[in-house]
């Protein structure tokens, strides 16, 4: 038995859905103009437990393409391997559309409720500035609602984000690699019925990957590989108990700094069957020849198999746990790889993949980061909190669009970026000076420091201050000075800005200001005077 192939159109209508989304679908790639993001593959309602399903007892296809109509709702057309429209097909309608929801984000989206009470005491005070980049950034650009949810199949999904880790190609190179991974490990599926020839290629639902029994005959190059790394982790890999949840890993043989030498000794020996060699170079290849990519990937992959853990149940203390107890034991896995792919292949909401970006929002604004030394830091932040998945959302966008200088939030967050040196600018008088009010306002970093000290052009910091601001004259007597740079200690570590007065240039009173000489005044008056 073959699979089908794509010869028929479906459309949903998907009402209610955010017109301010439409930027946010993408159906394909322009450098990868006939490989279908939007993939699904779904087994019919009522398929008897334990039961195995035949070639023909599955949907599968891709969004072809997506109309906005005047009533706010979208006209989505699949292509798809079943005739909806038939009766016998009836069982699939359901899986289909929610899997379709599931891929814009609209099945389980960001609401403001999710975000407002994400933060338990110590760290409630985080809740408020939360609330208010919410109302800055997302209730006027994105509509007051966020995608969330399962936007990439379960499978396709674990290839995606280990592509992701230390990507040198960014978005492009992770989908580059991707689709080279279908490509040499998927079933190609052929279209008919006058549909457009695309590069689909199918791979096993999660169900089936996760069912270790099933040999997945009907995927033959992939059920090679899921045999490599079930030798690779027998071989090179011991499982560690990390919150409750047995991982892999991996000891390297080499001695040394793992490399391609280390991992091309591993995928040619004698441990590998001859005949599943091509496939494990390949596997290779496939991320973008990165040994510690292919190296997470085929720990994550047995892992998976053999249900070692489970990405969609994994709780907010298992998710601090992941990020913790990896490090130290230095297990060569990559817990953002396993929270990104837990939030967005699962539509875990207790999984937040951390990121520099997050780090950072982690200290400034939010002020929740621990500020000494701790081996169990995630653990605190994850164990006081709640729908982290969906507060990263937020984070992300509010990120991005500092980070583009995007009119949806080009006056606040300044604390994100980084000085002329690459040192932190942070929670400093400058920055917090030019920050939206209501932001600024109800900041956890701001009230931190806003008691603090700041001298002004002096060689180094004053006795009893933490924060030095120098001026274009650098003296504290020649009118209409503008400020060139801050520096001091903003709660976690050194900072350094010398860009938010080039950012705001008309977001400061000239200096010294009437009735300021120069003398020693705390962050707060600062901002209430400059």
């Amino acid at each position: 038995m073959a699979f089908e192939s794509l010869s028929y159109r479906y459309t949903y209508n998907i009402s209610n859905f955010p017109q301010r989304w439409l930027p946010l679908i993408h159906l394909y790639d322009p450098d990868l103009p006939l490989f279908p993001i939007y993939y699904f593959h779904v087994l019919p309602e009522g398929l008897t437990q334990g039961v195995r399903p035949t070639d023909t007892q599955r949907a599968f296809g891709y969004v072809e393409k997506v109309n906005l109509n005047d009533d706010g709702s979208i006209d989505a057309t699949i292509v798809t391997n079943k005739d909806l429209t038939n009766p016998i097909n009836r069982n699939f309608i359901n899986p289909v559309q929610r899997v379709i929801k599931e891929r814009f984000g609209i099945q389980n989206p960001v609401l403001p409720v999710d975000i407002q009470n994400a933060f338990t005491a110590p760290f409630t005070n985080a809740n408020n500035v939360l609330f208010e980049i919410w109302q800055r950034v997302v209730s006027n650009a994105y509509g007051d609602i966020l995608p969330f949810g399962r936007l990439w199949d379960e499978v396709l999904g674990l290839v995606r984000f280990v592509s992701s880790w230390y990507s040198s190609g960014g978005r492009k190179g992770e989908l580059i690699q991707t689709h080279y991974f279908v490509s040499k490990f998927g079933v190609k599926i052929q279209s008919a019925g006058g549909i457009p020839q695309v590069d689909f290629y199918l791979l096993p639902t999660i169900g089936e990957l996760t069912d270790s029994s099933n040999p997945l005959t009907s995927f033959p190059w992939f059920a090679k590989l899921v045999n490599i790394a079930r030798i690779f982790q027998s071989n090179y890999c011991t499982q560690i108990n990390i919150g409750g949840m047995n991982l892999s890993k991996f000891n390297n043989p080499t001695g040394r700094q793992f490399n391609t030498e280390g991992i091309l000794s591993i995928l040619q020996s004698n441990n590998i069957p001859f005949d599943h060699r091509p496939q494990a170079i390949e596997c290779y290849n496939t991320f973008d020849k990165g040994p510690m990519r292919t190296v997470i990937f085929l720990m994550m992959l047995d892992d998976i198999r053999n249900r070692r853990y489970d990405p969609s149940v994994l709780n907010s203390s298992q998710c601090g746990s992941i990020y913790d107890g990896l490090k130290r034991a230095s297990a060569y896995q990559s817990p953002k790889v396993i929270q990104i792919y837990a939030q967005q292949s699962f539509g875990n909401a207790s999984a937040m993949p951390v990121d520099t970006w997050i780090d950072t929002f982690f200290k400034w604004p939010l002020n929740i980061y621990p500020t000494g030394r701790s081996g169990n830091k995630y653990g605190r932040i994850f164990s006081h909190s709640q729908n982290l998945g969906k507060v990263e959302r937020l984070l992300w966008v509010a990120g991005q669009a500092r980070k583009v200088h995007s009119s949806a939030c080009n006056d606040a967050l300044w604390c994100l970026k980084y000085s002329s040196e690459g040192k932190p600018r942070g929670a400093n008088p400058l920055a917090c000076n030019i920050c939206i009010e209501s932001i600024r306002n109800s900041c956890p970093a701001y009230m931190n420091i806003r008691n603090r000290r700041v001298c002004f052009n002096t060689p180094g910091l004053i006795t009893g201050t933490d924060f030095l601001i120098t001026t274009s004259s650098n003296n504290n007597t020649t009118p209409n000075q503008s400020f060139t740079s801050c520096q001091g200690n903003s709660i976690y570590e050194y900072t350094m800005d010398d860009f938010s007065p080039a950012d705001s240039p008309n977001g400061f009173t000239p200096y010294p200001a009437p009735g300021h000489n120069g003398s020693i005044i705390t962050v707060e008056q600062f901002v209430q005077i400059y």
